[in-house]
């Protein structure tokens, strides 16, 4: 692989590549140190991401169901 995007290392953290991009991925990290740097960020970028929890504050949630009372038969 002469160059790995950012875009093939996501899909290796995802486990989205195939067996081919997936192996060819895995070679460009064991062999260039700048990509496994790039991948260990991205691992680490990742696990902080998957850390926060998204909700709607309750304020949305209560326009929510005002503006869906409105559509009641």
């Amino acid at each position: 692989m002469s160059k790995t995007t950012t875009k093939e290392l996501i899909k290796y953290a995802y486990n989205d590549a195939n067996i081919s991009e997936s192996h060819q991925t895995q070679v460009a990290i064991d062999g260039d140190p700048l990509i496994a740097q790039d991948y260990a960020e991205l691992l680490q970028t990742l696990a902080l991401l998957d850390g926060f929890k998204q909700c709607p504050s309750q304020q949305t949630v209560d326009r929510i169901l005002k503006f869906a009372d409105q559509y009641k038969h």
